[in-house]
């Protein structure tokens, strides 16, 4: 009869033992799991401005876009430097197309509505210069996913726009 005492005392600690062990490894690949689930977030913010731009350019197959250099950048959109961790933006070279493309990564998300407000400014002037390419109409459109800013002047900004939103969600 002691020996049955002990014995069912001995499974009862084996039990909790084993059910503390399966408790612990459920923690700890939880906490791996969420871990791992937030650096993919956070992922993307990895990319460079020129890699997002580039990427695009690509994407969409635009033809005889010239790179405008960053300390050059400036002189088209009037964004206070110490927004930004890195741009690029690359121009058509030929005079009669009002393609653009820009990013541009920004430090603080709180400095959004002025990067915003900023670029608003820039592509307003200049969709009214080039009204249309080839009969088509050119829009100008803006994406934000922070850290980035997305800019684009073109006939076909919305689908430039998804290409943007492919890369950065990694469905390239």
């Amino acid at each position: 009869m002691e020996a049955q005492k002990q014995e069912k005392k001995r499974n009862i600690i084996l039990t909790a033992v084993i059910l503390a062990v399966i408790a612990i490894v459920s923690s700890v690949i939880v906490v791996i799991l969420l871990y791992i689930q937030n650096s993919d977030k956070n992922n993307k913010s990895y990319y460079t401005a020129d890699y997002i731009a580039s990427g695009v350019i690509s994407k969409m197959n635009y033809q005889n876009l010239t790179e405008i250099s960053v300390e050059n950048i400036p002189k088209y959109y009037d964004i206070p430097q110490n927004m930004l961790t890195d741009s690029a933006m690359y121009i058509s070279n030929q005079s009669d197309m009002g393609t653009e493309i820009a990013c541009f990564k920004f430090k603080y998300e709180e400095d959004e509505e002025e990067i915003y407000k900023t670029i608003s400014q820039y592509t307003g002037s200049k969709v009214s210069t080039y009204k249309s390419v080839n009969g088509e109409k050119i829009n100008a459109k803006t994406d934000i996913s922070y850290p980035y800013v997305f800019v684009v002047i073109s006939s076909d900004s919305d689908n430039a726009v998804n290409a943007f939103e492919d890369i950065i969600n990694k469905k390239e």
